[in-house]
């Protein structure tokens, strides 16, 4: 009985800063359904743009298609 990590499919990341924006991509590469929240909307913008410019180099260096990274 318990909480299973397996049955869990939505994520709230709480503050989109140093760690924020990396943790909320890779739960939103391996299939879970992602909310990124922070205080600061500039620092949530940054994130976002992070998150793209990252998913960019993944592609460029054939280590996941542009499909994949489209749907993230």
């Amino acid at each position: 009985m318990g909480l299973r990590i397996d049955s869990l499919r939505n994520v709230f990341v709480i503050g989109a800063g140093i760690m924020g924006h990396g943790i909320a991509q890779v739960f939103a590469m391996n299939g879970y359904s992602v909310n990124l929240v922070d205080v600061s909307n500039e620092i949530l913008n940054n994130a976002i743009e992070k998150i793209k410019l990252s998913l960019s180099k993944l592609v460029e260096r054939g280590r996941i298609s542009r499909m994949d990274a489209e749907s993230t």
